[in-house]
């Protein structure tokens, strides 16, 4: 019945395994079912009712995602908006908890109609990374500092406002001892979130790229080195100063060496705040995409480089833009090279024709860069990150699905490029 409904076998995993998994998550996160009636309990609510609405509601919506979505995750009420909810909204504004929590009914109404119109995804894209990452880590330790409280790990001072506990004196058989158990299982805590997200990681991405690439390595912190990027020459609307990235994938296909992450190039601009006088920084996404590196298999003589932009930025790069036989392929790429004969060598009227296929099924803009010392590079400006949940993918399976489009996109090319090498040197051998 399990495989039936959850197809285990297909996500390369098993009962035991997903049992351990639901018992490490539920001591997890099993904290919450004392925080949230703690902290929601401040506004006036009765703690034993708060208590009995985040059990039922984490239930469902646990067994919602698990019987509707088949994913993994376990769903509960969310710590920071509880908190502001109690402390900001009732404590110092002077709502009741009744129309605070009318409020929150409504905002969760609002939250499914922008999810429901695509408008949410679209507000998050443009937050900036830095940005979303402040926010996670503010949360975090707005969490931490609450969970410290409860435990008693940190107390009030009159001196310094908060001070650690002393575990010493009368209180040491109650306080302390709790202080200390909640230490150790912090500590335990630690671990198993850690062995979650391996969990995760293998079992969805990792068998994922194992399908596409041979010797495969990820690293879901990592990506291409700056000084690889750098060496692409490809020509994108206006500079970049800095570079990030995230999803870094190394590894084998069909004998070539590949390297794949999401990058995002940064054009920073300084500007002078007279208010406030002093120089400060505002950052412009150059390109946000997914970028491959990858052997080509032959020693070029100069360099080739294919950049969205067409006749819009021929008039910039007249001395070693190279006009191409396809009106089409001219009007959508600039093609610069160092040699225009090696140019005409590698895109045939057949490659040109492909390329513009391919580009038209790519989400974005598509650059190409063929390199001196045998390298590939293929970088889309997809506007997202990698291994990003779409909205289409309801089901492991089809998440499984869409991951193994997005890479067949770039091995496909490599596969029309090796192809085409092979017929083009069989043409020149006649």
């Amino acid at each position: 019945m399990l495989e039936n409904v959850f197809h285990l076998k297909e996500n390369h995993t098993d009962a035991k395994t997903e049992i351990m998994a639901g018992i490490t998550t539920f001591m997890t996160m099993a904290y919450i079912l004392a925080v949230n009636p703690n902290i929601l309990s401040a506004s006036g609510m009765d703690s034993e009712a708060v208590l009995i609405a985040t059990a039922l509601a984490s239930f469902v919506g646990t067994a919602l995602m698990a019987l509707l979505a088949n994913y993994p995750f376990a769903l509960a009420p969310g710590m920071g908006l509880n908190a502001y909810f109690s402390y900001t909204v009732v404590l110092t504004m002077g709502y009741s908890w009744q129309l605070a929590l009318m409020a929150v009914f409504v905002e969760g109404i609002i939250f499914i109609a922008l999810s429901l119109t695509n408008v949410r995804e679209g507000i998050f894209n443009a937050i900036p990374m830095t940005l979303k990452s402040a926010v996670s880590v503010g949360i975090g330790l707005f969490v931490a500092f609450v969970g410290l409280q409860n435990a008693k790990l940190i107390v009030n001072s009159d001196s310094t406002l908060v001070t650690y506990q002393h575990f010493k004196g009368e209180t040491f058989h109650s306080i302390g001892v709790g202080a200390i158990l909640a230490l150790v299982g912090g500590y335990q805590l630690a671990k198993n979130t850690e062995k979650i997200k391996k969990l995760l990681s293998e079992n969805i991405v990792s068998s994922v790229l194992s399908e596409v690439f041979d010797d495969v390595e990820y690293n879901a912190f990592g990506r291409i080195s700056d000084k690889t990027l750098e060496s692409a020459g490809m020509v994108f609307p206006f500079s970049h100063e800095s570079m990030r990235g995230s999803d870094y994938v190394k590894g084998t296909y069909k004998g070539l060496n590949v390297e794949l992450s999401d990058v995002e190039l940064i054009h920073v601009t300084d500007y002078y705040d007279e208010e406030l006088e002093q120089w400060k920084q505002t950052e412009e996404k150059v390109f946000q995409g997914q970028w491959l590196v990858c052997d080509f298999g032959k020693e070029l003589v100069g360099e080739v480089h294919l950049s969205e932009g067409g006749r819009k930025l021929r008039k910039q790069h007249k001395n070693n833009s190279v006009e191409m036989e396809n009106a089409a392929f001219n009007d959508r790429f600039l093609v610069t090279a160092e040699n225009a004969e090696e140019a005409y060598y590698i895109l045939t009227p057949h490659m040109m024709e492909y390329i513009l296929s391919m580009a038209g099924k790519s989400g974005g803009d598509v650059y190409l860069s063929f390199l001196r010392g045998g390298k590939l590079h293929i970088a889309v400006q997809t506007g997202k990150d990698f291994f990003e949940l779409g909205k289409s993918a309801a089901k492991v399976d089809e998440l499984r699905q869409k991951f193994l489009r997005e890479l067949r996109w770039f091995t496909d090319i490599i596969d029309e490029l090796r192809v085409e090498e092979t017929l083009y040197k069989k043409e020149n051998d006649v």
